[in-house]
């Protein structure tokens, strides 16, 4: 798998869709059709995390950890132990305290506010809005 993607990253198709603005796990999902593992972001993002291994540190032993109880995209914390990071960051944004139940204790300091306002977002937003055309802007969420 990691060899077609390297191809598949060299090829004329995925540059195309990347100027067309799409992301890099939808282009693989759409250019790999015949394999599971793209179906997940959190398999894409392994998966990337593997090929960079073998490419810059090869004496490093990946190992996997089984996603269950809260998908990637889950907005909810809904599971004592697990938790999508979209889960932990609208946790974080809403100022509610159910992160803590699921992000380690010793790294709570560094979570006790938002890195990030909604106002200090709409300034990247509005830019993001104003600087793409409407084609692009359309495969964004397409």
């Amino acid at each position: 798998l990691a060899q077609s993607i390297d191809k598949i990253e060299q090829s004329p198709l995925f540059l195309e869709k990347l100027k067309e603005g799409k992301s890099y796990p939808r282009i693989l999902s759409e250019l790999i059709t015949d394999n599971d593992l793209l179906s997940s972001p959190n398999n894409t993002l392994g998966l990337s995390y593997v090929r960079a291994i073998q490419t810059y540190a090869p004496s490093i032993q990946p190992w996997t950890i089984s996603r269950f109880q809260s998908a990637h995209h889950d907005n909810e914390i809904s599971h004592q132990t697990f938790a999508s990071g979209t889960s932990i960051r609208q946790s974080l944004m809403n100022q509610t305290d159910l992160w803590k139940d699921v992000v380690p204790c010793e790294i709570h300091k560094h979570y006790e506010r938002p890195h990030i306002s909604l106002e200090d977002k709409f300034n990247y937003l509005k830019y993001a809005l104003l600087s793409q055309d409407a084609t692009s802007l359309a495969q964004i969420y397409t």
